[in-house]
């Protein structure tokens, strides 16, 4: 059966229009259905993150429509012409002082809509869209829901937190030491065997970045509980580091780009990178 359907043309232009209302954390709690389409605020959001995953992760256009059917909208493969259909439930902030715990919230929430019935799950993919707060595990929590729901996929997706009346994100919490390492790592060396590949070069010039806020921390042994060391400035610029394609070849990748790795803990107020022993052996978290 073919339905009519009015479909995103360009996830850019709907990102442009979603700003000011993800700017307005109210907006997307409450906010009501759009006039011209039958999706609330914090859905058309939750669908819009989800096709700029699956964009990258697949390499394929992706884009959002309403629900024909009269769900809470619909992801759509362009190119393999394929798609499905998504409902979404919320996960309120908490009220006062109480402070519940997020994985509680994130089961409570994919058990209500599963008590709906097998029939309004078959096909669909849920998306809780989550302002509850603390620390989860996605694999903890994939594994507690498994055999609660009869959903083709359950995604989680969240705003970090709320000030002065606007979202942000990534100044709450500390930055997760180890994956910070490895996802820098792993770029570097995609990025070298990718020139290798093209251009036959040897020796590459790495220049890093980061945008960060004053007080941002980062999490020295990747525990996001405890109180870490803030950095007081915006916009760190490193040295340029020069690598080449046999150094990621033989050496273990971390040892070849310490100097950057220690500059980025400097600039959090730290001596060095806290991955390496006094013989200057990676030794990584367990």
């Amino acid at each position: 059966m073919k339905y009519k359907i009015r479909a995103v043309a360009d996830l850019h232009s709907a990102l442009r229009d979603l700003e000011h209302q993800v700017r307005d954390p109210r907006h997307l709690r409450v906010g009501r259905d759009y006039a011209s389409f039958q999706m609330r605020p914090r859905e058309f959001l939750g669908n819009w993150l989800m096709c700029v995953v699956l964009c990258h992760a697949t390499g394929r256009r992706w884009t959002l429509s309403a629900d024909p059917l009269g769900g809470d909208g619909a992801i759509l493969d362009r190119d393999e012409n394929t798609g499905f259909l998504t409902e979404h439930v919320f996960v309120p902030p908490p009220r006062g002082s109480a402070e519940l715990d997020v994985e509680d919230q994130l089961l409570d929430a994919v058990r209500a809509k599963a008590a709906k019935g097998a029939e309004y799950a078959r096909g669909k993919t849920l998306v809780v869209f989550s302002e509850a707060h603390g620390v989860w595990k996605p694999t903890r929590v994939g594994e507690a829901i498994a055999d609660l729901h009869g959903f083709d996929a359950v995604w989680a997706i969240a705003l970090e937190g709320v000030e002065n009346g606007a979202y942000v994100c990534g100044r709450r919490d500390a930055l997760p030491g180890l994956l910070l390492v490895n996802g820098l790592i792993d770029s570097i060396r995609r990025s070298v065997a990718l020139c290798h590949t093209v251009t036959g070069a040897d020796t590459f010039a790495v220049d890093f970045r980061m945008i960060v806020s004053k007080g941002q921390k980062i999490a020295f042994f990747n525990d996001w509980q405890r109180g870490h060391k803030p950095t007081d400035r915006e916009g760190l610029y490193f040295d340029r580091l020069v690598v080449t394609h046999e150094q990621f070849s033989v050496e273990p990748p971390a040892a070849v780009v310490r100097l950057l790795l220690d500059q980025v803990w400097q600039a959090f107020g730290y001596v060095n990178c806290g991955y390496f022993d006094e013989g200057g052996s990676y030794k990584p978290p367990a």
